[in-house]
């Protein structure tokens, strides 16, 4: 699997690290291991890097992690996913259409260039 999601007590967050080639399927187990553990540790942040893959998800694969999958999962609205990107992010437009998409469902998604603004802003809500 491309993605590795640990619980990092340390901080209080959940990881998602993605590295290499990263396809919706890997994005999808990567996103119910998430949620799983969510579930079981009740921590509620989430920093998902991407800073090192190479995403080849469709806009609509994106579109399926919060129509289909969340719903489906019964994912926590009360969640925060901060979501860094490997590069400038006006390069990824599927990114900002997943932030928007989870938006209209009422989940928290931002979108950053930076891994240390984006712990930054999990930290302080």
């Amino acid at each position: 699997m491309a993605c590795i999601v640990r619980h990092d007590s340390s901080v209080g967050i959940i990881e998602v690290v993605c590295v290499g080639r990263t396809t919706a399927e890997d994005l999808t187990e990567a996103e119910t291991k998430r949620i799983s553990l969510e579930k079981e540790t009740g921590v509620t942040r989430t920093l998902i890097d991407v800073t090192k893959a190479q995403l080849s998800a469709t806009t609509l694969d994106w579109l399926d992690l919060p129509r289909q999958l969340y719903e489906s999962l019964e994912a926590n609205r009360r969640s925060h996913v901060a979501f860094v990107m490997p590069t400038a992010i006006e390069e990824h437009p599927s990114v900002y259409f997943y932030q928007t998409a989870c938006r209209n469902r009422g989940w928290t998604v931002e979108v950053f260039s930076e891994r240390k603004t984006a712990i930054d802003w999990l930290l302080s809500i």
